[in-house]
């Protein structure tokens, strides 16, 4: 039987209602989205697809392991490939992506629609999943994105981005492991109500596991992103300036771009010292604005085991609340003179409210630099200006 599928000149002969079925014999994905109708699933069969396809209906696309998470054991692939390109782009919204190892410069990505993309494995040498610009939700669950390198300074890599999130439906990201890239998740102007969440699944090999801004060079103007962050355990960091398993910045002049960020059960270990700055979480203010920009909420969560520091806020403008959690073995091998190792710091003006932590000091340093579970200091090169610490029914121990 010879049909759409095959050739754009023929009909289509439907087996299955509102079904269509792609193999390596067929055309490849691309004619199976432009045979369908919206509603319709498009079935991949195991095999290589080598195209760049655009899913411009509202199709469910799904490969030959739909329903199984991407780290998890999994049949042969319904594999997408386009190493030099992009293999996803998505024009249209309510859209679905499942079940796929997809290959690609960029695997998917979509500006101004919703879609769900989840149960995939995807390698990427850009960036895993790109969104922008969604103002009716997204969903990114249960994929495992691996990206080949961190790219360079004026192209780092990403596992995914989220830019330009508004509207009254959240983008809902979970239990995704991310692999490798310089951010594992970078968000500029994620500001939808309710607020968007990423929570759950793993970040390994990255520079920054989450990196949170509200505006930089290439992401203009500085605008306000709400964002919560949970249960996420990040690891074995690598490279990066700074090195951070959640790093928030904010610059420019308005009171308006403003940065909360609410982050519970998270668990950090394993960044480094390459810089002096870095840290397990690091919420920097270099803004000019004339009030509070950065409030962060932290609660219930691990840091453990970082060389250099635990948690830093700076900044005349950051307000970090810090509650409940367990903060151990942090600044045992830091970056030196005059850096010494930390359990937390506040610097230059800002506000740090550190309330019931557990703060444990490393068993022993390595050299003759010392860590101290608490610190307030000024930078004489920035400002000398002193740091706020309200410091309320915490235990330190020494070990």
């Amino acid at each position: 039987v010879y049909h759409a599928l095959d050739n754009a000149g023929y009909g289509l002969v439907t087996w299955t209602a509102n079904n269509d079925y792609v193999t390596t014999n067929t055309l490849g994905v691309q004619r199976g989205v432009d045979a369908a109708t919206a509603g319709d699933i498009v079935n991949v069969q195991a095999g290589t697809y080598t195209e760049a396809v655009t899913v411009n209906k509202a199709v469910t696309l799904k490969g030959a392991n739909y329903g199984v998470a991407g780290s998890a054991s999994r049949v042969s692939e319904s594999i997408i490939s386009n190493p030099s390109g992009t293999a996803l782009t998505i024009s249209t919204s309510g859209s679905t992506v499942d079940g796929f190892n997809i290959l690609a410069g960029t695997a998917v990505s979509s500006t101004g629609v919703s879609a769900i993309i989840e149960h995939n494995k995807i390698a990427a040498t850009a960036t895993g999943i790109n969104i922008a610009g969604t103002s009716s939700g997204y969903t990114v669950a249960n994929n495992e994105i691996t990206l080949s390198s961190h790219g360079s300074a004026l192209a780092p890599t990403i596992g995914v981005s989220l830019t330009g999130v508004s509207g009254t439906t959240d983008a809902a990201v979970y239990n995704n492991n991310i692999i490798g890239g310089y951010y594992g998740y970078f968000m500029y102007n994620v500001n939808s109500t309710p607020a968007s969440s990423v929570t759950g699944g793993t970040i390994t090999g990255v520079a920054q596991g989450v990196a949170a801004i509200n505006g930089y060079a290439g992401y203009y103007p500085f605008v306000p992103s709400t964002v919560n962050i949970s249960d996420i355990t990040m690891s074995g960091f690598v490279g990066g300036t700074p090195q951070a398993g959640i790093y928030s910045f904010t610059g420019g002049s308005l009171n308006s771009a403003t940065m909360n960020l609410n982050i519970t059960g998270v668990n950090i270990s394993g960044t480094g010292k390459l810089t002096a700055d870095a840290a397990a979480m690091n919420f920097s203010d270099f803004s000019t604005a004339t009030s509070t920009l950065q409030n962060i909420v932290v609660t219930n969560s691990t840091i453990s085991n970082n060389k250099n520091r635990g948690i830093k806020v700076r900044g005349p403008r950051a307000t970090a609340t810090v509650s409940a959690n367990t903060i151990s073995g942090n600044g045992f091998d830091a970056f030196g003179s005059p850096t010494v190792g930390y359990g937390v710091i506040a610097l230059e003006g800002a506000t740090l409210n550190l309330n019931n932590n557990f703060i444990t000091n490393p068993s022993a340093t390595t050299g003759s630099v010392p860590a101290y579970a608490l610190c307030a200091a000024t930078i004489p090169t920035a400002g000398n200006l002193q740091p706020t610490v309200n410091a309320t029914e915490n235990n330190f121990n020494n070990n």
